[in-house]
């Protein structure tokens, strides 16, 4: 899938909304340094990056980590991919 203006615009959107404490090292890497991630419900994704437990965008609920990152819940939604 192609990545349109729209998607750009959104992406800025959602940036300009949240503070990431890592500095976007998603965008800085053109978006290849992505963790890894499954849906677990309706807008909802589960870390399978092993690394989660150190990702400062992660609620540990005792059997998983959950992504609470809504720049890649937008790129796993939007792109209908779970890496993308």
């Amino acid at each position: 899938m192609e990545i349109t203006q729209n998607h750009i615009t959104r992406m800025m959107e959602i940036i300009e909304g949240f503070y990431c404490p890592e500095h976007f090292p998603c965008i800085r890497s053109d978006f290849k340094n992505l963790c890894e991630v499954r849906f677990v419900g309706k807008g909802v994704i589960e870390c399978l990056d092993e690394k989660a437990i150190t990702c400062k965008q992660h609620c540990d609920i005792g059997y998983c980590y959950l992504c609470e990152c809504p720049l890649r819940l937008y790129l796993a939604k939007t792109f209908n991919k779970q890496k993308v």
